[in-house]
């Protein structure tokens, strides 16, 4: 849960079109690793 609070607070910050493909596969990851 820690992860995707970060996540959501990093993506707010800064709204790269960049940071947002990074964002997206960390939450990728994240979900992946929660199953």
């Amino acid at each position: 849960m820690e992860a995707k609070s970060q996540t959501a607070a990093r993506t707010s910050t800064t709204q790269t079109p960049e940071n947002l493909a990074t964002e997206e596969v960390v939450i990728a990851v994240d979900v992946d690793d929660e199953e």
